[in-house]
């Protein structure tokens, strides 16, 4: 959600054009990124106050890659762990 989104969802909001629920479920609603393969977090910061983490386990390179680059896009931190270096 860009910033001029979330500030027409908040004045509907203060217009009483959509209610609370809606809004927070709006706002839920972007915080995930639904890479078909992955469901990245990219609200956590916000809401939890540390950011996704790719666990690697799993996972191949190129799915590191996209979940990665989806962080990035996000302007979020990076962190894989359990990357299998044989990948």
């Amino acid at each position: 959600m860009t910033a001029d989104e979330a500030q027409k969802c908040l004045q509907a909001y203060k217009e009483g054009r959509a209610s609370e629920s809606e809004t927070l479920a709006r706002f839920q609603a972007n915080s995930f990124a639904d890479l078909e393969y992955a469901k990245v977090d990219i609200g956590r910061a916000r809401r939890q106050g540390f950011p996704e983490v790719i666990f690697g386990d799993g996972k191949t390179p190129n799915q590191i890659i996209g979940i990665a680059k989806t962080l990035r896009e996000a302007r979020q931190p990076v962190l894989v762990t359990r990357a299998d270096p044989k990948a």
